[in-house]
């Protein structure tokens, strides 16, 4: 069986993972950031229609069904938000690595539980430490998940 050096450990499982979480936060920043501009911008554009309706300046029936399309929108994106959450996971995303890059940070600099340790049990200890941050947020989505109905 091949042995895995902690080097080769941090090129392939570590940088990958720290991608991963990198990628899957600034896309739920983008879709959170989204949805809440759309919800304003229409939540503002509702009372000027109906000002624009009272005055007669546009025929009553448009002003309706716009007010209405863009009240259904907002109900559209409020419910797209409530189920896939993107403010929560980006946050949880982001702190996840957050911690990835904490735990490396104090593996090189031989600080905090990797302080006067040998090499191999430094370099076993880092890996149980970074793989114990993945399945924590694993288990973590997963429970997010069930807890919200999502998975029922």
């Amino acid at each position: 069986m091949e042995q895995y050096t902690v080097d080769a450990y941090i090129e392939t499982r570590l940088r990958e993972q720290q991608s991963y979480f990198s990628a899957k936060s600034a896309a739920c920043k983008r879709k959170f950031r989204l949805y809440q501009t759309v919800v304003i911008v229409l939540g503002a554009i509702i009372p000027i229609l109906v000002l624009l309706d009272q005055s007669k300046i546009i025929p009553n029936i448009w002003c309706g069904i716009l007010t209405a399309l863009m009240s259904a929108g907002i109900s559209i994106i409020a419910g797209l938000e409530k189920i896939s959450q993107p403010q929560t996971e980006w946050i949880n995303y982001r702190r996840t690595g957050e911690m990835l890059k904490q735990e490396e940070a104090l593996y090189r600099y031989e600080a905090g539980p990797y302080d006067n340790l040998p090499e191999d049990k430094k370099n076993k200890l880092f890996v149980q430490r970074i793989e114990n941050i993945i399945s924590n947020d694993v288990n973590n989505f997963v429970q997010s998940k069930t807890d919200n109905g999502i998975t029922k």
